[in-house]
């Protein structure tokens, strides 16, 4: 299977030529260039995630309030704090994640394990979906809790830069820092991506059936921009919904041992495991507590997904164009 929601026939046997590698590169892409568009996104979702003060106590009280405090007592380039291990893992999980998406869905074809109907194509995408997640998750983990790390800091900075991050923590905590929060990682990766896969496959149908954002050329049907970007907005935004308060235990779980990082920002509890961090944040803050930041959440979510499959799918069609040229 060449491409996520739709493909330039309907007969299997013959997809368009691209190779393992070159699916594994426009994943990459994709998630560079949106990561490099959506960080300051990130930044304001983790911030608003890891407060457990109550509204008035708390740092941050709103979105354009974290925005603008940022800003001003850290300078506008702090919206870009972690982008260093930020990039490296969105490389690492957007080459792993399509590069598995690809290689599960040709399984699919090879053992005609692919029903004809294509109704429950969303389906197939949504399960091999989440395993791409997760062996995507396994191979980038390390660089998303240094991101993590670095962008809880205030602007009396712990960690200098990446380099140092990953030496202090290995040095103070040992290996295991670069594990914690994985159990609720887990739990959110699976589904999470394989409902962006299913939600996305599934809208890029029902506007194909609706006759909405088809667009053809003299070789191959494809979907238009705005199509692509409309499924990927919906499909970022329902996968969000389903999962977001395992994101949260997740970001409170990683900054365990980093409570003289964020003194300025805030309290940090001391959490045993997931189990631990849920019960303790629904009897302190409520079940609002694993919601916090779910507004630039969602705003991240909805322009990030969207983004990251134009871009393959778009990458993917440019390489299809550079072979038949």
């Amino acid at each position: 299977m060449s491409h996520i929601g739709y493909r330039p026939t309907d007969d299997p046997d013959h997809p368009v030529p691209l190779s393992h590698w070159e699916h594994s590169a426009a994943g990459g892409i994709s998630s560079c260039g949106t990561r490099l568009v959506c960080q300051p996104l990130d930044v304001l979702k983790i911030r608003l995630q890891l407060q457990i003060e109550d509204h008035a106590q708390a740092k941050y009280r709103s979105l354009p309030h974290a925005l603008t405090s940022i800003c001003r007592e850290e300078g506008p380039i702090a919206l870009w704090k972690g982008h260093g291990p930020a990039q490296f893992l969105s490389l690492t999980y957007g080459v792993c994640q399509f590069s598995a998406f690809h290689m599960g869905t040709q399984w699919l074809y090879s053992a005609q394990a692919w029903t004809v109907e294509p109704a429950y194509r969303p389906l197939a995408h949504a399960l091999v979906g989440g395993m791409a997640g997760l062996v995507g998750t396994v191979l980038s983990y390390p660089f998303d809790v240094i991101r993590t790390r670095l962008v809880a800091q205030g602007a009396d900075r712990h960690y200098q830069h990446t380099l140092d991050a990953g030496r202090q923590m290995y040095r103070s905590e040992g290996i295991r820092a670069f594990s914690r929060g994985l159990v609720p990682t887990f739990a959110t990766v699976a589904p999470y991506s394989g409902l962006q896969f299913g939600f996305y496959s599934f809208f890029i149908q029902l506007e194909r059936s609706l006759g909405w954002g088809q667009k053809m050329d003299s070789d191959m049907p494809t979907v238009t921009m705005g199509s692509s970007l409309s499924a990927g907005a919906l499909a970022g935004l329902g996968a969000k919904l389903a999962v977001y308060p395992f994101d949260t235990t997740k970001k409170r779980l990683q900054v365990q041992g980093f409570e003289v990082g964020r003194r300025a920002l805030g309290r940090t509890d001391v959490y045993s495991g997931m189990t631990d961090c849920i019960s303790k944040t629904l009897r302190h803050e409520g079940l609002r507590g694993l919601y916090r930041g779910l507004t630039p959440g969602l705003l991240k979510a909805v322009v990030t997904t969207s983004i990251n499959f134009w871009l393959y799918e778009y990458t993917c069609l440019l390489i299809t164009y550079c072979h038949r040229n």
